[in-house]
């Protein structure tokens, strides 16, 4: 049943399910690439809000969770319950209102619009945008469900990643070849998206810190929106984006653009873990246009770390063919 959503919403939006909302974009990209940052930018712009991260398309969107709940009100307390939606803040006489209103049978997008217009009229602002970094992982039935809705999709060298994936309270007690084949996975599911030909403008994390007037004209072009100088002092306003469990990984939001916040890697990225990097995502860096540098290892660690990355590529590519296995499957069953 997971893979019926389209069929019953095909690209409309839920027109039927009372408060809605079409987001304007999805932020998208591998996690520590720079979507809290774009994300605080063109929150600061006066036209555009942007929802702060509650994480729905990957974990109910395209799934069959809210399906197992129950009826309205119990889907309505499980929401309401959750870790990241709790964040926003939503008080107790909406969830009632909302639980009334639920429509019969699915459900999934009933709740994505109903909670991001709550998040929308919150704003003040006439636009929205969505900023889930893993729905990477579904822009094209994604794109099939919100057709008006635009992506952006924001790149950074990804040794410079790995360094950040180390560090960062959420992801450091991970194996760093998690990290490598999520990102080499990730990086596919956004060629396959590419390949679909969805509307999407990537943005690469060292020109917008090193550019960032000359990117965010370039982004405000893409979404049809004037430019505004307020998008540069994104920092005074930031901290509502973010929540206090947040703050010890995305603080940098809060303080002006760090310009030197590029190629630390070098420095500080052990030289196994550049070899790693390099190799499994070789071709990646071409696409990125993102040079390869040589690295220092002893014939032994070389082949050690070969046989490492070859294992990952094959994690990677295993995620990769099913997760795209996922999302055929979600537009057959929509067009059948």
């Amino acid at each position: 049943m997971e893979y019926r959503i389209l069929d019953r919403y095909p690209g409309t939006g839920n027109q039927s399910a009372g408060e809605t909302v079409t987001p304007a974009f999805f932020i998208v990209g591998v996690g520590r690439s720079g979507t809290t940052l774009l994300q605080a930018m063109l929150n600061a712009h006066p036209r555009i809000g942007v929802s702060p991260e509650f994480h729905f398309v990957r974990r109910f969107l395209f799934t069959n969770t809210l399906r197992t709940v129950g009826d309205g009100m119990a889907q309505a307390r499980f929401l309401q319950a959750d870790r990241f939606i709790r964040r926003l803040n939503i008080p107790e006489s909406q969830w009632q209102k909302w639980a009334q209103q639920v429509p019969e049978g699915d459900s999934r997008l009933y709740w994505f619009t109903t909670i991001l217009s709550y998040v929308h009229s919150r704003t003040g602002k006439p636009i929205i945008g969505v900023k889930e970094p893993r729905a990477i992982e579904w822009l094209v039935p994604l794109s099939r469900l919100f057709p008006q809705s635009k992506i952006l999709h924001i790149v950074r060298d990804p040794r410079d990643v790995l360094l950040s994936k180390l560090r960062a309270g959420w992801s450091r007690n991970r194996p760093p070849a998690l990290h490598v084949a999520v990102h080499k996975y990730q990086l596919a599911m956004w060629h396959y998206a590419e390949s679909h030909s969805l509307p999407m403008l990537t943005i690469h994390y060292e020109n917008l810190i090193r550019e960032s007037e000359t990117v965010l004209r370039k982004v405000c072009r893409f979404l049809g929106v004037e430019y505004s100088p307020a998008m540069l002092t994104y920092y005074t306003s930031a901290d509502t984006l973010i929540h206090k469990d947040e703050a010890e990984w995305k603080g940098n939001v809060t303080r002006p653009v760090l310009t030197n916040n590029a190629g630390k890697w070098r420095q500080e990225l052990p030289k196994s873990y550049q070899y790693l990097m390099q190799t499994v995502l070789k071709e990646d860096f071409e696409t990125l246009g993102v040079p390869l540098e040589p690295v220092a290892l002893s014939k032994g660690q070389r082949v050690t770390w070969w046989m490492v990355a070859q294992a990952v590529r094959a994690g990677a590519w295993g995620l990769t063919r099913y997760q795209q296995w996922k999302c055929k499957r979600i537009l057959h069953t929509a067009d059948s």
